[in-house]
């Protein structure tokens, strides 16, 4: 099945392709996105002097509910939104307009992880990412120039394959996973992060998380025979809890803390401490009851 629907994807590179690399909104995003509508009403696409039959299918955004059940979530204020559906895929697509840059949105029932987004690079970054309590990837790759983030997403208990995609020329400081999380309907009460969790080899409280009034959190990280962070502060977003400390040289030092049911992972983000570098990744298990 999913052969078929990638063959589409490279015949058809004037049509999926176009809608990928919308990237930062110029003068002509406008037009492109008319494009796209126009070559989707259209009915076909052209590979090799041969016409081929176009397997989309425009929608309003009620047949799209209708068709798949649920509606996309898509975020406040996104615009220019255009549906459409891949009925022997059951493919889902949104292409919308929001805060300057033009995203795609896919969902696709799946029995559990599959790339659905037709994103195919050498990814420089490959993260393994929570969105709420879903398992995911973050990715990101760099051509022509442009920047192309991916995040994408299996949702277990509806049984559902989620991807959003943008490219730009600058994406520095956007935050795609927290866009999936609201995406997602995802939330802080998704995530327990409070309670000890034990050293794998010592057994031995390593970390130990506790909430405050205010919805941070007080973290304290002890590494073994390395260091102690005892200060950490903890903000929860959609991709996990990440936290800011204070290294042994005084430096700050930051993370993020993603859990599951009976673990927990802490990654280092942003260190200027010689000892721990940027990417440094340490499990632990949590204490039973």
């Amino acid at each position: 099945m999913k052969k078929r629907y990638r063959s589409w994807n490279i015949g058809a590179a004037a049509l999926a392709c176009s809608i990928l690399f919308a990237g930062c909104r110029a003068a002509g995003d406008e037009q492109m996105l008319a494009t796209i509508q126009e070559e989707t009403q259209n009915g076909q696409s052209e590979q090799g002097g041969v016409s081929l039959a176009n397997p989309w299918r425009d929608m309003t955004e009620e047949e799209m509910i209708q068709v798949t059940g649920a509606e996309f979530r898509l975020p406040s204020g996104a615009q220019n939104v255009h549906y459409r559906y891949m009925e022997s895929e059951k493919l889902a697509e949104a292409v919308f307009e929001w805060t300057d840059l033009v995203f795609t949105a896919r969902k696709q029932p799946e029995s559990g992880y599959e790339d659905i987004s037709g994103m195919y690079y050498d990814w420089v970054l490959e993260d393994d990412i929570k969105i709420g309590v879903s398992n995911g990837k973050n990715c990101v790759a760099i051509a022509e120039g442009n920047k192309v983030n991916v995040c994408s997403w299996y949702d277990a208990e509806e049984g559902m394959m989620y991807s959003l995609s943008v490219i730009a020329a600058d994406l520095d400081g956007f935050d795609i996973t927290a866009l999936a999380g609201e995406m997602a309907g995802a939330t802080v009460a998704d995530a327990v992060y409070e309670g000890t969790y034990l050293d794998d080899d010592t057994n031995s409280p390593a970390l130990e998380i506790t909430k405050g009034d205010d919805g941070t959190y007080q973290i304290h990280i002890s590494i073994v025979r390395l260091t102690d962070l005892d200060d950490g502060v903890g903000e929860p977003a959609a991709d996990g809890l990440h936290f800011t400390a204070t290294d042994a040289a005084g430096n700050p030092i930051k993370g993020l803390i993603t859990v599951d049911e009976d673990s927990a992972k802490v990654v280092f983000t942003d260190s200027k401490w010689d000892l721990i570098q940027n990417g440094d990744t340490f499990t632990y298990h949590k204490a039973a009851e």
